[in-house]
């Protein structure tokens, strides 16, 4: 992730992630825990709705997938 992002400190950096990361995942937590109360399938439609939207919104292009694979 420092890679992408542009930062003189890479605690901070991560520190900020993390805080946008946990923030995002409430209002989702909450959506699960109603879901389940209806049905427990749709919190799998959620899920799998969370990584279509995912993967739209960030791709993985092929120099990304070249730079994994030589560093394993």
């Amino acid at each position: 992730m420092n890679r992408h992002i542009a930062s003189h400190s890479r605690a901070t950096t991560l520190s900020n992630l993390n805080l946008i990361k946990d923030a995002l995942e409430l209002p989702v937590i909450i959506a699960a825990c109603w879901l389940v109360s209806r049905q427990i399938e749709y919190v799998l439609l959620l899920a799998a709705g969370i990584c279509v939207v995912t993967l739209a919104a960030f791709p993985i292009r092929q120099r990304d997938a070249e730079t994994g694979q030589k560093r394993n």
